[in-house]
């Protein structure tokens, strides 16, 4: 059995949010649920195509994924959004839009860790002034107050990460656990 939840996985850059949302989505599906993945990546080559990164644009980018992911839910689907969103008014509007059933994920990572991991060398590139308005390095992360979850992904491997997300949505009746038990 499974009741329908939005999982906002938020954090900066390289905090780990693409490889647990896609570890998350693999071990939900391998296990027969209904779910869906939103990358920010790939959100941002289809439907927020449009969209630059001021802060309007990366609210609105936030607010198209979560009006999706309320149409999904109502469907049957649960969904997993793995984004920076790094503004509260981002992540209280999508919370507001999908009503219930709402999980914020923190990845709280040091900066220092997310500029270790970035393989793209994106940090690197914004500290020389390449790339404008970089979440973290000259554009504010404002760290969730009260997450549902916070996920120290500066300290724990992806497979301890995603069991405390796991032990989240059993804890919470969103997923039973012998669904895990296999």
């Amino acid at each position: 059995m499974q009741r329908t939840f939005c999982l906002l996985m938020t954090g900066l850059p390289c905090s780990g949010k693409t490889t647990l949302g896609k570890r998350l989505y693999e071990s939900l599906v391998q296990r027969g649920l209904n779910v869906e993945l939103f990358d920010g990546d790939k959100v941002r080559e289809s439907i927020s195509r449009d969209l630059d990164f001021s802060r309007f644009s990366r609210i609105e980018n936030i607010i198209r994924v979560a009006k999706i992911a309320r149409d999904l839910m109502d469907k049957g689907s649960s969904c997993i959004i793995s984004m920076v969103a790094p503004y509260y008014e981002a992540r209280f509007k999508a919370r507001e839009i999908v009503r219930t059933n709402f999980v914020e994920v923190f990845l709280d990572a040091p900066l220092e860790v997310c500029e270790k991991r970035d393989v793209k060398g994106m940090y690197k590139r914004a500290r020389m002034g390449e790339i404008k308005n970089f979440t973290g390095i000259d554009d504010v992360y404002e760290v969730p107050l009260n997450p549902d979850i916070r996920i120290r992904t500066g300290v724990l491997d992806i497979d301890e990460s995603l069991k405390e997300i796991e032990n989240f949505l059993i804890e919470n009746s969103f997923i039973v656990e012998a669904v895990f038990k296999n």
